[in-house]
């Protein structure tokens, strides 16, 4: 087996957050090298909320955005490929992964569309670390959802997905970001992966959870 070897010259700030749902606005995002979102950063997914949200974005201090779209983006992912420029024609270094993947220093991004779709192949070197960016969560890590709290039926079950687990144990990601389930925000490590749930809204739609931040030093990563 080969040992990595840590890179002293690297050392980034990485940013999460999710499931924003237009309250973008209302998220501080301190100043990073990688920002990453994990989808829902509209209601729907019509073509003016998205653009609203490049906008935002596009002013936000990170030298690279890293974007999936959630299950509310649902007119976005109805019209894609076409819909994709609703987001890069507003914000200039955004990633959009769309079941595809980006190499930023040593990082191999995967990203996926909602529902999660598990890559055939992933071509990652020995000196490369691998991120796995989804909308969902894995099955059973940080997925508990309610059956309706507007009705305040609070039923629980697992809203993550298998496909997330199955990817986890074929390629071993260093970081799994996430959102979805808004009442699990946090950051769990198990075995030597770390789960990052960064959904911004609670249970009820209300704004206030802070973004992630963790720290990537070449080999391995960090979180405040």
């Amino acid at each position: 087996m080969s040992v990595q070897q840590k890179d002293n010259s690297i050392n980034l700030n990485i940013v999460i957050t999710s499931d924003t749902h237009g309250f973008h606005r209302f998220v501080s995002i301190p100043q990073c090298d990688i920002l990453i979102h994990c989808g829902d950063f509209t209601n729907n997914g019509d073509e003016k909320s998205v653009r609203n949200f490049g906008k935002w974005l596009n002013k936000q201090k990170a030298k690279h955005k890293i974007v999936v779209l959630g299950n509310n983006e649902r007119e976005m992912n109805a019209h894609l490929p076409e819909s994709e420029k609703w987001l890069t024609e507003e914000c200039e270094n955004i990633h959009l992964l769309l079941n595809t993947s980006v190499v930023i220093e040593n990082i191999v991004f995967y990203g996926s569309l909602f529902k999660f779709r598990k890559p055939v192949h992933l071509d990652i070197n020995e000196n490369q670390v691998l991120v796995c960016v989804s909308h969902e969560p894995p099955y059973d890590i940080m997925d508990t959802m309610v059956v309706d709290h507007w009705t305040f039926n609070w039923k629980t079950f697992k809203g993550g997905n298998h496909k997330i687990n199955s990817f986890v144990n074929s390629f071993h990601p260093k970081l799994v970001a996430f959102g979805h389930c808004h009442n699990c925000y946090g950051i769990i490590t198990i075995k030597d992966t770390i789960y990052a749930n960064a959904s911004f809204v609670t249970e009820f739609g209300i704004p206030y959870k802070a973004p992630l931040q963790l720290t990537f030093d070449g080999t391995n990563f960090f979180y405040k």
